[in-house]
């Protein structure tokens, strides 16, 4: 995925855990580094964003009178978080963010079931 989109909320209501829906996704933006990612979030106050791929980490800072499409187009924050993988575990998969000034990364599991998995959690560092 190289661009940012949305669904409709209407689509987004009527999608219940565990099932699949076929929704449109309405184009809203294009990130400013070629990127394929897995997962993204953005921190409570919405001052930073985060974006996973497959084999990094980036940051992108959003001031309080950005869009999140603004804030994705503009310029990523040079810090390059540390990223660790263990052998077992092919690539990242999702990311959140935890209490102030942490955030956490996991792998994909490995079509094991149960699913065991690690979950690495680092500081960002100002």
């Amino acid at each position: 995925m190289q661009r940012l989109g949305k669904i409709s909320i209407e689509d987004h209501a009527s999608i219940t855990p565990g099932t699949s829906k076929q929704v449109c996704i309405n184009a809203v933006g294009q990130l400013s580094e070629r990127l394929t990612w897995t997962d993204a979030t953005m921190n409570v106050d919405g001052t930073l964003i985060v974006v996973l791929s497959y084999e990094k980490v980036v940051f992108f800072p959003r001031a309080p009178s950005q869009t999140v499409a603004n804030a994705l187009q503009s310029a990523a924050c040079t810090f390059m978080p540390r990223t660790d993988v263990s052998p077992e575990e092919r690539q990242f998969e999702a990311i959140t963010f935890m209490p102030f000034p942490y955030y956490a990364v996991t792998s994909e599991c490995l079509n094991k079931a149960p699913s065991a998995f690690n979950i690495y959690s680092y500081e960002l560092v100002f």
